[in-house]
């Protein structure tokens, strides 16, 4: 089984709120999300966020899970392997799960980069990021 995990945080210091920003009329983590699922290479996708806005974000994505990720792997100095961490170790998925790492602000993540992400995980690699 594949699973995309997107590690949603808010708190961006550069660019507020970046990944829920409006780009060409919804916010940019919606194109990301968009764009994985037509590719139809994930059986479940998980948003990883400290933030109950991306959570509605998502509200109207039945598809999608929603990992509330804990403050302290939200801060300015955790990293993503611990964000993806804690996702795998509460969400209780199975060490034999294949994870691909999308960042949200990918809108323009192609069929391409897909095509070659399920190549990558088909050969039994269990972690990859895009």
């Amino acid at each position: 089984m594949n699973i995309a995990i997107i590690p949603c945080r808010i708190g961006s210091k550069r660019i507020r709120k970046k990944n829920i920003k409006e780009f060409h009329g919804k916010p940019i983590l919606l194109h990301t999300i968009n764009n994985i699922i037509k590719r139809k290479i994930f059986e479940k996708i998980i948003v990883s966020s400290d933030s109950l806005m991306v959570k509605n974000i998502l509200i109207n994505h039945k598809k999608i899970l929603f990992h509330k990720r804990p403050k302290k792997y939200s801060e300015d100095n955790s990293s993503t392997v611990e964000a993806i961490n804690s996702c795998i170790s509460e969400m209780k998925i199975s060490k034999n799960i294949n994870i691909c790492c999308i960042y949200p602000c990918a809108p323009m993540i192609n069929l391409d980069d897909l095509k070659k992400t399920k190549k990558i995980l088909d050969k039994n690699i269990n972690y990859y990021v895009t």
